[in-house]
């Protein structure tokens, strides 16, 4: 046999509503009983027929100096079929009434108009000046008003209803609740972090109890674990700093013997070779000061310092010191004249390292474009060189990456330019992205939002 057994959400909600809907309806039956026995308030006149409707209005109009929708909404008692709808004070110019008509109304009386095939009729009632004419609109209702019994039904009806649609929201938020427990186990199982009977709550405390201890413990762990990631990142950041410093060190003693070997004169082959371990110091202490700068920007010691920055002066400069360096390379600007807010020292950066990678693997041609939105702005830089493979372009932003020969290391630059640009783009709450160029080469695009 089935069990009829109601679980305890719906035993709750049954002991919650039944009482609520048996208060209405007594309150119902006790506030139709109270109309019935103590009437209607004295300043409203039971009127019901046309006349009686004038008659009372008329009444109204001598003794109210402003004569109100309300005040003459109030002569009509709710059970009556006459409704009215519209209320206005004209001229007898204005009213649409024949002479005939107005002679009448100035002899104190009322016109009652009804309109063919509508429920509609009009009342024009003379005012207490000559030039005053009150014209009322009427709308009649063809059935009565359902009677107190019945209305009764249908408030119970809507509580029924009412009382079905709680139940199925109660389910749907119960099978949530489930859902979420069971998606937050499974969280906590792949992050290796049980959920023990100890930590969760009893058995005995309502599921929303239940999910929100199991969040709150999530929500501890997460935090020790972040916690954690931060000392972790801290530690590696001191390290590079140290090992950074500890370099410059014997590279200043090396430069020192370099310029003391070379001030000997010595021999061509020598010279040479002087010549060639300077160059390799200097490529270290670039590489040296990229860790240190790469280590700021990732770790968040930089602070920005925003300000308004000129697109095209910023371009201009920069292309006019890779022209130098790349005689052979057209620089294409197709930026706007146009300021953007942001830190002018990051901002001249990144586009550093964008041109400058794009004109060490161009074949010809190097474009760069700006375009300025109203929630940010788009920068990019493209070339006509051999591309990234679309499985590569996400490897390109880590730090000391190599794709292929024709991208090595003796093509120049540390391998952070990318990076750095990733973290400066970060610090900006924006992102940059690779694609394929119109060129035949890499696209490089920087989606900033504009502060």
């Amino acid at each position: 046999m089935r069990d009829l057994t109601l679980p305890p959400r719906h035993k709750t909600f049954l002991t919650f509503y039944l009482p609520c809907c048996l208060i209405f309806v007594l309150f119902f039956i006790a506030n139709d009983w109270l109309e019935k026995v103590i009437g209607q308030p004295d300043i409203v006149e039971i009127v019901e027929s046309q006349d009686q409707i004038a008659e009372a209005f008329a009444r109204r109009i001598a003794t109210s100096d402003q004569p109100t929708l309300a005040s003459f909404s109030l002569l009509i008692p709710a059970e009556s079929p006459h409704r009215l709808q519209k209320f206005a004070i004209v001229t007898p110019a204005q009213a649409d009434l024949s002479e005939d008509d107005l002679a009448y109304l100035a002899a104190q009386n009322w016109l009652i108009y009804e309109e063919p095939n509508t429920q509609r009729w009009e009342l024009y009632l003379p005012g207490k000046s000559p030039d005053q004419v009150f014209e009322f609109v009427f709308e009649t209702s063809s059935n009565q008003l359902l009677s107190s019994l019945a209305t009764l039904v249908l408030a119970v009806l809507c509580l029924l209803l009412l009382g079905v649609l709680l139940w199925w929201l109660l389910d749907k938020i119960h099978n949530e609740f489930t859902v979420s427990s069971s998606a937050l186990d499974n969280i906590a199982h792949q992050l290796d972090m049980p959920i023990s009977q100890d930590k969760a709550p009893n058995r005995a405390a309502t599921r929303a109890a239940t999910l929100t201890g199991k969040i709150r413990y999530l929500e501890r762990n997460l935090q020790k674990e972040s916690q954690q990631r931060v000392r972790h990142y801290d530690e590696l950041r001191d390290l590079l700093h140290g090992v950074a410093h500890e370099f410059r060190s014997p590279m200043a003693r090396l430069s020192f013997a370099l310029d003391m070997a070379e001030a000997e004169q010595p021999k061509p082959a020598v010279k040479e070779l002087i010549e060639q371990m300077s160059q390799a110091l200097t490529e270290l202490d670039m590489l040296v000061k990229e860790v240190l700068n790469y280590s700021r920007l990732e770790h968040g010691v930089s602070e920005l310092k925003r300000e308004e920055v000129s697109v095209s002066e910023t371009v201009k400069k920069i292309i006019e010191q890779q022209q130098q360096l790349h005689p052979q390379l057209f620089f294409e600007d197709l930026s706007a004249d146009t300021t953007i807010i942001v830190d002018s020292q990051l901002f001249h950066r990144a586009v550093v390292n964008l041109v400058r990678n794009a004109a060490r693997f161009a074949e010809s041609r190097v474009r760069i474009n700006c375009q300025h939105h109203v929630i940010g702005f788009l920068f990019t830089v493209e070339d006509d060189g051999p591309g990234i493979p679309p499985g590569k372009r996400a490897r390109i932003f880590e730090p000391f990456t190599r794709l292929d020969p024709s991208r090595s290391r003796d093509s120049g630059g540390s391998g952070l330019g990318l990076a750095i640009v990733k973290s400066i783009s970060t610090l900006h709450q924006g992102r940059v992205e690779v694609s394929d160029s119109p060129l035949g080469g890499a696209l490089f695009t920087l989606r900033w939002p504009q502060k």
